[in-house]
């Protein structure tokens, strides 16, 4: 998906870029068609809005889901301190230790969003695979906590 949204923002960019280029070509070769070019600049400049504004749409999206996995990973971390109370002593002692690491890792996460939605449009997409590999980080993370809690439970 994130390949496949890279290729559509150089598709939708290069294809501006050419309606400028031809729009700038216009205006030069034929100073008569003025108005032609003026139609071409302007549908130019609406493509690029409609563009931003997609882009903008996107990132509301991902926002969504980057909110909605944080709240995930707090109710996870919640059931996850559930579980320990009723492990061994030692089980216990473990998933405690593997929590305050997700919990931190979770922090981390929280920090990088909130960057994130104070970042500018530009700037969002490159930090959109860095939130994306923190996430990835805490849900291996909350898998492997929760791995060792249900084996030492048994």
């Amino acid at each position: 998906m994130m390949k496949s949204d890279k290729r559509i923002d150089w598709t939708m960019a290069i294809g501006v870029a050419i309606l400028l280029l031809l729009a700038g070509l216009t205006v030069k070769a034929d100073a008569a068609k003025s108005a032609s070019a003026d139609k071409v600049k302007k549908e130019t400049v609406e493509a690029v809005e409609a563009a931003g504004a997609y882009a903008g749409e996107k990132r509301e999206e991902f926002a969504k889901r980057m909110k909605t996995n944080i709240e995930e990973v707090n109710r996870e971390i919640e059931t996850l301190k559930n579980d320990t109370k009723t492990a061994s002593k030692e089980a216990k002692a473990a998933a405690e230790a593997r929590i305050a690491k997700l919990e931190k890792q979770r922090d981390d996460l929280v920090k990088k969003y909130e960057t994130f939605e104070k970042s500018t449009d530009k700037a969002w997409t490159k930090m959109k695979s860095g939130l994306e590999k923190a996430w990835g980080e805490v849900k291996s993370a909350y898998t492997d906590a929760k791995s060792e809690l249900k084996s030492a439970t048994k």
